[in-house]
């Protein structure tokens, strides 16, 4: 585009769209060394740390935005990746972030006539336990998301038989691309778009339904309204299943999960009252209408007697100490392989920095093998029938791609980490129950790696033993998640009613 560098931002954000993280990191670079030159250029630096993230640079975010952390209102997309960022490397940070940051939004101005926007919610009471209370789930993820499919799977078996009211507040419009129209079918689940609205109407036109719960499935990522449930919804609000960290909002009053997200001896830094559920946290059991109900088993690898690893999370979770646990696996296993996702084939910087990092870490490139980012749900999902089994990352783990995983009969080792971004798997393997999957140590870790490897011929001859397991226990059971979260709601909704008497 010659001399005109404003195109770069618009070729940045398409390249990180099209998975091409190193490409579009070098457009916000060349952007941002105009900008050093002429005052006129005003850069967003969303753009630019996002390349860093997407290409594995994760242990950079605490260094890379320090520019900006005293200025959190004017950089507000950048503050919410930072707090993504941090939470996901289990930085001592978070908290005092995300403390300055929300002292410094409740200071403005504007806030304080948000939170005058609408009907002001009322306090929790004991009449309103006496008919079915009204649930919003508040969703800017509603396309194919993780989010969007975990929701769409239990709000789908419980359909006709809920307890109360549930309202789906959309935040974000993904256009063609929107899964809406797959909740129609949901007997007693309205809809509420307010995704087009400023702060203050959609603060309004949420409080106008009178919800008495509110769930927030967002946090700090993309297209949350994160101010909304800062300055209040609903008697009571929860933090739950979109988002891997405290919110630090004061004004959230829960922070749902279980008893392996959230262990007795709990140390993670937390602003919310933690609520453990008597049960695994998620289920995976796929409605109808998504992709994952109708895929059958893959066949497990053929053309090789050796074991072959993998993990289909994404480069940022590959972090130094991942890559140097799976050098050890390799080394003790001659011939293994470890199978990883490559980014866009127009792409190869992140792949070549990931092959640094390895070889850094002792692990030996020529035992990698990299697939293509698949076209499709269903071509991603094929693409287990490369592996035997899958590994987790540390210390941001999988979630999804551990499900999906065991769906497809792959088992999944995991190393049980101090935090929730560390022991999602350890959650979702213990809902399998699969709890011999999942480490205490790296040492265990490997151990488990070795036995599996000695196992070779039984996993690749009983692919169905996995899905089975998920199936038959608690993971596979959305209608029970169901039937726990809406006793929870009511529980926490009760609590709240006993603190408003008490007050009074």
């Amino acid at each position: 585009h010659g001399n005109r560098y404003e195109f770069l931002w618009v070729v940045g954000q398409i390249k990180q769209l099209k998975r091409e993280p190193a490409v579009s990191r070098r457009c916000f670079l060349q952007l941002n060394a105009e900008a050093s030159v002429k005052n006129w250029l005003n850069v967003d630096p969303v753009g630019l740390v996002a390349g860093y993230e997407q290409s594995g640079y994760v242990s950079w975010m605490p260094y890379l935005l320090n520019d900006v952390f005293e200025t959190p209102v004017e950089n507000s997309a950048v503050q919410h990746n930072n707090c993504l960022y941090l939470a996901s490397i289990e930085s001592d940070q978070l908290g005092n972030y995300l403390k300055h940051y929300v002292q410094k939004l409740t200071s403005l101005p504007q806030f304080s006539v948000l939170k005058n926007s609408g009907l002001l919610p009322s306090r929790a009471n004991y009449q309103d336990l006496k008919r079915p209370l009204r649930i919003a789930w508040l969703i800017g993820d509603l396309s194919n998301h993780p989010v969007a499919r975990f929701l769409l799977a239990f709000l789908s078996a419980g359909s006709g038989g809920f307890r109360h009211q549930h309202i789906l507040v959309n935040t974000k419009d993904h256009l063609s691309e929107s899964y809406s129209d797959r909740f129609e079918h949901i007997s007693g689940l309205s809809q509420l778009n307010v995704s087009s609205l400023p702060p203050n109407q959609k603060l309004a036109s949420i409080r106008d339904v009178q919800p008495h719960v509110a769930i927030d499935l967002s946090g700090w990522t993309d297209a949350n309204f994160a101010i909304g449930f800062l300055a209040r919804m609903a008697p009571v609000q929860i933090n739950y299943l979109g988002y891997f960290a405290s919110t630090g909002i004061p004004s959230m009053d829960a922070w749902l999960g279980d008893e392996q997200l959230f262990p007795a001896s709990m140390s993670e830094w937390h602003s919310e009252e933690i609520v453990r559920l008597k049960r695994c946290f998620i289920a995976w059991d796929p409605p109808d209408n998504l992709a994952e109900a109708h895929v059958d088993l893959t066949d497990a690898p053929s053309g090789s007697e050796v074991i072959r690893f993998g993990s289909f999370n994404h480069n940022r979770k590959l972090s130094d100490k991942t890559l140097c646990l799976w050098a050890r696996i390799l080394d003790a296993i001659p011939g293994a392989q470890l199978i990883l996702k490559a980014n866009h084939k127009y792409d190869k910087s992140p792949q070549i920095l990931l092959r640094r990092r390895m070889i850094r870490c002792g692990l030996d490139i020529e035992r990698v093998v990299w697939l293509p980012i698949a076209p499709t749900p269903v071509d991603h999902l094929a693409q287990y029938a490369q592996m035997d089994v899958a590994l987790d990352c540390f210390p941001n783990g999988g979630c999804t791609t551990t499900c999906e995983a065991l769906w497809m009969g792959v088992p999944v080792i995991t190393l049980t980490g101090k935090s929730y971004v560390s022991r999602m798997s350890t959650a979702v393997l213990h809902g399998a129950g699969l709890p011999a999957l999942c480490a205490a140590n790296e040492d265990e870790y490997l151990r488990i790696a070795l036995a599996q490897a000695e196992n070779l011929s039984w996993l690749r001859q009983n692919r169905g033993h996995w899905r089975k397991q998920l199936q038959q226990n608690q993971l596979g059971d959305a209608a029970d998640l169901m039937n726990h979260l809406e006793a929870s709601f009511v529980d926490l909704y009760r609590q709240s009613a006993e603190c408003s008497s008490t007050n009074v």
